[in-house]
């Protein structure tokens, strides 16, 4: 089965999320060296260097990691914690397709509603004229009785 965009990007996230790095005085951090063996051992789902280099691309103008030219290494902010603890990529498409479902659906109904209400004022309207001529008629009945006699 192939694994898609989506599924990439939150495998890639969620590593970053999960893994710590001795930054060599004690301090424990979330970075991940791009390419590395680790990367890839840490990865639940096997990608290629290509295949982490667009990922990482795309976390990047997704504001969701950080990128340090010098020593080549990413690591996850705020924002990607977040982000990945809401469900990620695949939660977000799942919430943006139910959401255009219920949006389909919302517009079917008010065309339904509108053709509906389109017909009843059809409906109404020719019953008052109907109404108007037969009151017309009563009324000038009323008013002139011995023609009607």
């Amino acid at each position: 089965m192939e694994i898609t965009a989506n599924q990439k990007l939150d495998a890639v996230l969620l590593y970053l999320d999960n893994d710590k790095v001795n930054k060599g005085n004690g301090e424990m951090v979330d970075m991940v060296p791009l390419g590395d063996a680790q990367i890839q051992k840490g990865l639940k789902i096997r990608l290629d260097d290509r295949a982490i280099t667009l990922v990482m691309d795309k976390l990047l103008r997704d504001k969701y990691v950080n990128y340090n030219p010098v020593n080549q290494t990413y690591w996850i902010n705020f924002d990607g914690k977040t982000f990945i603890q809401n469900g990620g990529y695949f939660q977000e498409k799942i919430n943006r397709d139910y959401k255009n479902n219920i949006e389909t659906r919302l517009r079917e109904e008010v065309r339904r509603i509108s053709k509906t209400n389109l017909l009843l004022t059809i409906v109404l309207a020719f019953a008052t004229a109907i109404a108007a001529v037969y009151y017309g008629i009563e009324i000038w009945k009323f008013f002139n009785p011995a023609i009607t006699k």
